[in-house]
């Protein structure tokens, strides 16, 4: 089987450690003779030897596998790809991380989205008062449930509150009745009518009436909420659910 420079690379590497450990084992055999006052071999004969044997090695090395510092050259060229390679791997998971978490906040924000719309849909079925419905916003921060049997706890809590009764005004005459749109549109239309005189105009044939059970319908909800406000305020949102 043929040897790659890489594996070449790889063996000379071990090789020539093992040499240099065998001249470092040598020099110390050397002075633990020296320290036993038995000296064979002087430092300066000693490092001869070393660098000689070494010089053979790495010639006969040179020899069968060609120029030593080409592969060792090589050998590192290698490694500072593998490196540039786990760096780059690490930029790339780094990054996907960042992605999943930012795809999980949006998926966080749109579940919370939907569970609103269905905090809406509990508060129109449940009865809200049209002239209440420009309050939603402001209810949906008064309804913290993030599961079903918490909705259905806030609504009580909202019930004990007052919050699904009507609106109800007394006027001038001391009449009172529940308030539309503006609050005292049907109060001071009742009394308009009682002296005989017709109500104000209010505009309302400028604006479109609605019915109590399309306001259950989300999506309708959402596609016409400009409008229905403006009806809730000219009092045109009709009950037909008796």
């Amino acid at each position: 089987m043929v040897e790659t420079d890489e594996e070449k690379a790889a063996r000379l590497k071990k090789e020539e450690a093992e040499a240099k450990e065998a001249a470092a084992e040598a020099e110390r055999k050397a002075k633990e003779r020296e320290q036993r006052k038995e000296p064979k071999y002087s430092d300066d004969y000693v490092d001869r030897m070393i660098d000689k044997k070494y010089a053979a090695w790495k010639e006969e090395e040179a020899k069968k596998y060609g120029d030593l510092d080409k592969l060792k050259e090589k050998a590192e060229k290698l490694d500072k790809i593998e490196e540039g390679q786990k760096s780059d791997l690490d930029k790339l998971t780094d990054k996907l991380a960042r992605a999943e978490k930012k795809a999980a906040e949006l998926e966080s924000k749109l579940e919370a989205s939907k569970f609103d719309m269905q905090k809406i849909t509990a508060l129109l079925e449940n009865g809200l008062p049209a002239e209440k419905i420009k309050t939603i916003p402001k209810l949906l921060k008064r309804m913290p449930s993030t599961t079903e049997e918490e909705l259905k706890a806030d609504i009580e809590d909202l019930k004990d509150f007052g919050v699904f009764e009507p609106v109800r005004v007394r006027d001038g005459s001391g009449n009172e009745g529940p308030a539309t749109g503006n609050g005292t549109g049907a109060v001071n239309n009742k009394a308009a009518q009682g002296a005989g005189k017709r109500p104000p105009a209010q505009g309302k044939d400028k604006i479109r009436s609605f019915k109590r059970s399309e306001l259950k319908d989300i999506d309708f909800y959402k596609e016409h909420r400009d409008e229905i406000m403006q009806a809730s305020e000219a009092g045109l949102i009709i009950n037909d659910q008796g």
